[in-house]
């Protein structure tokens, strides 16, 4: 459950800390291969859609669905048209192939689809790529566009299930959120 930063003293206080399982995240970066990191990105952004969908719908467990196709419709039908629920799409699309292991790589095809759909996602102006940095082990950051396909991915697939989680985080009332 999704917890505010509750520390005046905090440069934090007042945030919200993601309902998402931060490991998830952390594994998915990191991972070392890339059927790993398909089917991380697909839990991380279903999770997501789940948790926005039972944030707008009381028990909403009971209508039962069970994939993010499913959460992606019931998200079209409560009216989001945002660019994050194309990712979503896109991330639903190659995870298939990954899953039945008849795609074991992600190719730059994968990526350059999954970074078309990133424009305006979170109010970044062009592409989350083209914007984007990614720290090394050695303490720099280094443009997302010349990080490995595998670590692209995963940071493309993260910013799209925060950017679901955030749209649940603030459809919550007030009072749910402490």
């Amino acid at each position: 459950m999704a917890k505010i930063i509750n520390d005046p003293g905090s440069p934090l206080h007042g945030m919200t800390l993601s309902s998402l399982p931060a490991e998830v995240y952390t594994e998915a970066v990191s991972s070392r291969d890339d059927i790993g990191v398909l089917l991380r990105s697909y839990y991380l952004v279903e999770r997501a859609c789940e948790n926005l969908c039972a944030t707008l719908y009381y028990d909403y467990t009971k209508l039962q669905h069970d994939s993010l196709s499913k959460h992606l419709r019931a998200l079209r039908a409560f009216g989001f048209t945002a660019p994050v629920l194309r990712m979503a799409d896109v991330i639903s699309k190659h995870r298939g192939p990954g899953a039945h292991v008849r795609t074991r790589v992600i190719t730059p095809e994968y990526v350059a689809e999954l970074n078309t759909q990133s424009s305006g996602v979170l109010n970044i102006p062009g592409t989350l790529l083209q914007n984007g940095l990614l720290p090394t082990s050695e303490g720099q950051n280094v443009p997302l566009e010349q990080a490995s396909l595998r670590e692209q991915y995963a940071v493309l697939s993260c910013v799209c299930a925060g950017a679901i989680d955030l749209m649940a985080e603030r459809r919550k009332p007030a009072a749910a959120q402490n």
